[in-house]
């Protein structure tokens, strides 16, 4: 398979995985009301470098995301693999020892 037929293929396929996916304007609405629904939630606010801003809007315009719904997943996958790292190497495993020798 030629890279422009692989591409092709690819592209489709993750088009047909992610159509029933919540993105876009309606992912957003769907969001918001979620949101305020709950009465639940705190903004996130970071000062960042310009460069840095620059290219994160650059590369949400080009996928076509809003700046929550690419915050809201990476945040989420940044946690996903902290807890994993965390719990690979058992973050708690001198602080349950230590309270055993305290008995």
């Amino acid at each position: 398979m030629n890279k422009y037929l692989k591409e092709v293929v690819t592209h489709r396929a993750l088009d047909f995985k992610l159509t029933g996916f919540n993105h876009g304007s309606a992912g957003e609405l769907m969001t918001e009301k979620l949101i305020k629904e709950s009465g639940k939630y705190k903004n996130v606010c970071a000062q960042l470098p310009e460069p840095m801003i620059k290219e994160f809007e650059d590369t949400i315009n080009i996928l076509g995301l809003s700046k929550r719904e690419f915050i809201t997943m990476a945040i989420q996958s940044s946690l996903d693999e902290a807890k994993q790292i965390m719990d690979e190497i058992d973050i708690f495993e001198y602080v349950a020892e230590l309270s055993e020798d305290k008995k």
